[in-house]
C-alpha cells in the first residue's frame, strides 16, 4: 500500500519558504508577512521597550506601524533577499530607521540632529549615527527574544513533522527528557522500555529539530558553516537573556 503524501508543513525557512511564497503573488506576500509579523513582533516589542525610543507609543501600535510601512512597500523583502543579510539583523536595523524616522517627524532638535548624522545606504540597512549603551542593551533583548521566538517555533514544527511520521512517543521521550529533565533510566520506567532504545528515539527528535532550526535561521546565500556559526549566537544570545 501506497504511503500517503504529507501533508504541507508550516514554513520553517527564509531561505526557501519565503522564496517560494513571494512567487506566487499578492497571496504569497500576505503569508509572508503574516509569517514575519508572528515570529518578530514579540522581540521587536522587547526591543522597543528596553530603548530610548519607547516613550513614542504604545509598543503595540509602533510595532503595527512599522509592519504597516515596510511590510507595505513592494520591494522591502526584494531588497533583504538582495542584501544577503540575516532577516533578523534586517528587520531590527530598519525598525531603528523608522523610530528615527518618526521621532523626526515630530521635530524634536536632538533627534533631527541624530538623524541627520545617519546614512541611509539602502532599505534596512544603515551606517553613522549614535549608538548608545541602551541601544546596545536593548538590541541583546531584541536578540534573546528571537532567539526563544525561533526556539518556540522550532518545537512547534519538529511536533508537527512528528506527528506526521508517526513519531509521537519520539516527540514524548525527547520533551520529557530535554524539556522537563527527566533521565533516561526514569523514562525506562515510564515508557516500559530499554534506556538505550529511548536515547535512539530522543536522538531522532533531537535531529529533526536542530534541522528545523538551521531552517528557521537561513538566509538567502546562506552557506553551512555560517548557520553553524548563526546558532552558536543563537544560543548564546538565548543564555544571555536567561541570566
Amino acid at each position: 500500500m501506497a504511503a500517503s503524501p504529507r501533508k504541507d508543513r508550516f514554513p520553517t525557512t527564509a531561505r526557501s519558504w519565503i522564496d517560494g511564497q513571494l512567487g506566487r503573488g499578492a497571496e504569497g506576500l500576505a503569508e509572508t508577512n503574516h509569517h514575519i509579523m508572528s515570529m518578530y513582533g514579540e522581540p521587536l516589542k522587547a526591543y522597543y521597550n528596553g530603548s530610548s525610543f519607547r516613550s513614542m507609543g504604545e509598543p503595540d501600535d509602533v510595532i503595527a506601524s512599522f509592519f504597516a510601512d515596510r511590510l507595505g512597500r513592494a520591494d522591502f523583502l526584494d531588497h533583504w533577499q538582495a542584501s544577503g543579510r540575516k532577516l533578523r539583523h534586517w528587520l531590527i536595523v530598519a525598525f531603528r530607521y523608522f523610530l528615527m524616522e518618526q521621532r523626526a517627524t515630530r521635530s524634536l532638535p536632538m533627534e533631527r540632529r541624530q538623524v541627520s548624522d545617519t546614512r541611509a545606504t539602502a532599505e534596512g540597512n544603515i551606517t553613522g549615527g549614535i549608538v548608545d549603551d541602551s541601544a546596545r542593551d536593548a538590541e541583546e533583548i531584541f536578540h534573546s527574544e528571537v532567539a526563544r521566538s525561533l526556539v518556540r517555533r522550532a518545537m512547534v514544527v519538529a511536533e508537527q513533522q512528528c506527528a506526521a511520521d508517526d513519531l509521537h512517543v519520539h516527540w514524548q521521550i525527547w520533551a520529557r527528557h530535554t524539556i522537563d529533565g527527566c533521565s533516561f533510566p526514569d523514562l525506562s520506567e515510564e515508557f516500559d522500555r530499554p534506556a538505550v532504545r529511548l536515547k535512539v528515539m530522543s536522538r531522532t527528535v533531537s535531529n529533526r529539530f536542530r534541522q528545523v532550526i538551521r531552517e528557521l535561521l537561513a538566509w538567502p546565500g546562506a552557506l553551512p558553516h555560517q548557520l553553524d556559526e548563526e546558532i552558536r549566537e543563537l544560543m548564546s544570545d538565548l543564555a544571555k537573556g536567561e541570566d
